[in-house]
């Protein structure tokens, strides 16, 4: 059983119902792990859902999220992201800040990282995922 944090894209890929993604929730579930819904996930998805008057896909996502667990970033996660983006930076390896927020709080919360943007992730340890894999 793992604690599980899905970035935006998957989120994505699972209310279009975009294969194999669906049906990798639906193990992790019956496997009986456990989500977290990361704020700066949240926010990347349901501002685009908004944007494009996705109202249904907007429920659904409400639906399937309704349990997890929520997880906010601290000041103290803040720092680690500085301290991180500067790690990164100074060996030419950037991230974005929405990445580099995910693999905080990946850390914070010993979870596995669910994308499908492995290789931005590369180097920040953590244990990742990519449920577009078959």
């Amino acid at each position: 059983m793992s604690l599980l944090l899905l970035d935006t894209n998957t989120l994505n890929y699972i209310l279009k119902d975009v294969p194999p993604a669906p049906a990798k929730l639906e193990e992790a579930v019956r496997e009986g792990n456990s989500f977290l819904l990361a704020s700066v996930a949240h926010y990347e998805l349901t501002r685009y859902l908004h944007l494009k008057g996705a109202n249904r896909l907007l429920r659904l996502y409400q639906q399937l999220t309704a349990t997890w667990q929520r997880c906010e970033t601290s000041f103290e996660d803040w720092d680690e992201a500085a301290r991180l983006w500067a790690e990164r930076h100074r060996s030419g390896q950037g991230i974005s800040d929405p990445d580099l927020l995910l693999a905080v709080l990946a850390r914070k919360w010993n979870a596995t990282l669910v994308t499908t943007n492995t290789r931005h992730f590369t180097g920040v340890g953590i244990a990742l995922e990519d449920w577009t894999l078959r």
